[in-house]
């Protein structure tokens, strides 16, 4: 090969190098262009699609679905309940007090049977306003109050098991009886 032949060929290489290269960026940026063209208009739609949605919850949000005056009249009425429900709580636990007092300076198992049908009532009715409350809408806001009273029913519970028992099953049990004679014998 001559030299005149070399240099024609190493000139053609390049413009053939640098044809493929430009054709192939060429050839990239076509497509990349097309692809985003076609992209971008899906995105956009998207975007409006996400904006109208946007709007459309805010002015529900702006109407307010949930009305002040409501939402007031529902606190309203747990505060309400509350405050019924511990001004008995307040009672049951000063009547349970005052019953205990009265059985520990007096224990007198007549005075306790004259009484324990109206502590029953009283512990039956309470349970059911218990259940009702406990099962109320209103439960969740006033869940603490509704529990002390739970607690207060047992403690109205308790006291009246508790005196039938040592006021009334004890005494008349032979065992009991026996138990007693001997500790008081040890004591003596």
């Amino acid at each position: 090969m001559t030299v005149s032949v070399v240099r024609k060929y190493k000139t053609f290489l390049r413009w053939e190098i640098y044809f493929v290269e430009n054709f192939a960026i060429r050839c990239f940026y076509y497509h990349f262009f097309r692809f985003f063209a076609r992209n971008f208009s899906v995105v956009i739609a998207c975007v409006d699609d996400i904006k109208t949605r946007i709007e459309t919850v805010r002015n529900k949000t702006d109407d307010s679905i949930i009305d002040e005056v409501k939402i007031n009249q529902y606190l309203d009425a747990i505060l309400t309940i509350q405050r019924k429900i511990d001004s008995i709580v307040v009672d049951i636990d000063n009547l349970v007090e005052d019953v205990n007092d009265f059985f520990n300076k007096n224990p007198s198992p007549e005075l306790f049977l004259e009484l324990k049908p109206s502590l029953e009532s009283l512990c039956k009715t309470a349970s059911k306003c218990y259940i009702r409350a406990r099962k109320s809408k209103y439960y969740a806001g006033a869940k603490t109050s509704i529990k002390e009273f739970h607690l207060s029913i047992s403690g109205l519970s308790e006291i009246i098991h508790d005196l039938e028992l040592f006021l009334v099953k004890l005494p008349n049990d032979d065992e009991y009886k026996e138990i007693v004679n001997k500790i008081n014998g040890v004591l003596a």
